[in-house]
C-alpha cells in the first residue's frame, strides 16, 4: 500500500473553494493584483493536491476569523511557492 504524505492527498472542490476565498479576501485588502488574483484562482481551481492549494496562498497572512482554512506553516515557505510567468 501506498502512504502518501498530506500535501499529496488530493485535494476536494470545498478545499478549492476555501482557497479562492482567501485570494479573494487578499485581493480585497490589496495584497495580490488584479492580474495575479485571476492566475491563482486560474490554479487553485485546476489544483489536484493540498500542495498545489498551499503554494497559491503561502505568502498570505493565516486567515483570523472562525473556521477559516489556515496553511500548515505561519510564514512562507519560498521553495513551495508558485512562480508565475
Amino acid at each position: 500500500m501506498i502512504r502518501h504524505t498530506p500535501d499529496q492527498l488530493r485535494a476536494a472542490d470545498t478545499d478549492r473553494d476555501a482557497v479562492a476565498e482567501r485570494l479573494a479576501t487578499a485581493l480585497s485588502q490589496g495584497r495580490l493584483q488584479a492580474d495575479e488574483y485571476h492566475q491563482r484562482l486560474e490554479h487553485a481551481y485546476a489544483a489536484r493536491t493540498y500542495a498545489d492549494l498551499d503554494r497559491l496562498v503561502a505568502d498570505l497572512p493565516v486567515p483570523s476569523r472562525p473556521g477559516a482554512v489556515s496553511p500548515q506553516r505561519t510564514s512562507p515557505d519560498s521553495s513551495k511557492l508558485l512562480h508565475l510567468p
